[in-house]
């Protein structure tokens, strides 16, 4: 009888700690799920801001390097965005 109290209130204590983690799967999903589409959508920064400096420059070569180091700056911060939220999918951003 007492293995049966303890077992039972060992089970309870069990559900207790895995209650609030099921709580918050969908917001732990949405993070992962907004971090991989960041990730994915990284190169479109690139390729608009190799378009405008492009168009806005005089000289045309100037304007594709510059398009491009100010592309990978923003490229590089939207791919580090979504390793961030990957990687901390259970913390809250706010």
């Amino acid at each position: 009888m007492k293995k049966i109290a303890v077992m039972l209130c060992v089970l309870c204590l069990m559900l207790s700690f895995t209650a609030p983690a099921q709580a918050y799967y969908e917001e732990y999903k949405q993070n992962i799920k907004d971090g991989i589409g960041s990730i994915v959508k990284s190169p479109q920064p690139m390729a608009e801001s190799l378009k405008e400096e492009f168009n806005k420059s005089e000289f045309k070569p100037f304007g594709i390097v510059g398009g491009f180091l100010k592309g990978s700056y923003y490229m590089g911060k939207e791919i580090g965005w979504g390793i961030f939220r990957i990687l901390t999918f259970n913390l809250g951003v706010e």
